[in-house]
């Protein structure tokens, strides 16, 4: 991936100096923006959050380690994703979460007072709305790993897109947050076979593939790979 890909290992909290924080001073329960550069750790693994966040712009990607030292990456975050559902419960982060480019979130402030004081603000609202948004993806991804590696590609692409804000309803291009390595492991397949993959649709003439730049050219194919049809 465009960061370096290597194992992160758990660590204490710290703060990252590169990082900047500004107030908007204009919401009670969205008061301050956190600005990550590329690489930079959200939060770690097993660090106590005091805020769960708001993703802006830019994307995250989230992972764990294992007791072999083996990195399992588990997702890819972006605008509108809450990241931190522990904080609400006063636990610690399950996944360390790091930047994939530069990113902007916003804490959501005050949310396991508001969820124990029973109250409907803002910001309960925009933490139950990432954890409906956050277990539909889980549902899709779940779906997805009983298909064939063309359905699992095909529906990834037309997400990723629509999570990236473009319109599938024409030629579209989509940035790959991630190295075809960790696209592998997101969608349980070997590395060859994304490439194969990514190939074959790449020869049909259903995308044009520049390193990790996708241009989307028959979205209507996608579709209907993605949904388990035939096409010709």
């Amino acid at each position: 991936m465009g960061l370096n890909p290597q194992r992160h290992k758990p660590a204490p909290h710290r703060a990252v100096t590169s990082s900047r924080h500004w107030s908007t001073g204009t919401e009670k329960h969205f008061a301050t923006r956190r600005l990550l550069q590329q690489g930079e750790h959200l939060f770690h693994a097993g660090e106590q959050l005091k805020h769960a966040y708001v993703v802006r712009s830019g994307s995250l990607k989230s992972y764990v380690i294992h007791r072999d030292g083996e990195e399992q990456f588990l997702e890819i975050h972006g605008p509108g994703d809450v990241l931190g559902f522990d904080a609400a419960l006063g636990a610690p982060a399950n996944r360390g979460v790091i930047a994939l480019d530069v990113c902007s979130l916003q804490p959501l402030l005050h949310v396991a007072t508001s969820i124990d004081a029973g109250s409907t603000d803002d910001s309960v609202h925009t933490l139950l709305m990432g954890m409906y948004r956050e277990i539909g993806r889980l549902t899709r991804r779940l779906e997805l790993e009983r298909h064939h590696s063309e359905r699992r590609m095909a529906g990834f692409l037309l997400d990723l897109a629509q999570r990236q804000g473009r319109d599938i309803g024409c030629p579209t291009r989509i940035d790959l947050p991630v190295s075809r390595r960790n696209l592998a492991h997101y969608l349980g397949m070997a590395p060859e076979t994304v490439s194969r993959t990514l190939c074959g649709f790449e020869s049909r003439e259903f995308i044009q593939v520049d390193n990790r730049r996708i241009r989307i050219v028959d979205s209507e194919a996608l579709e209907t790979m993605a949904a388990g049809g035939e096409v010709s």
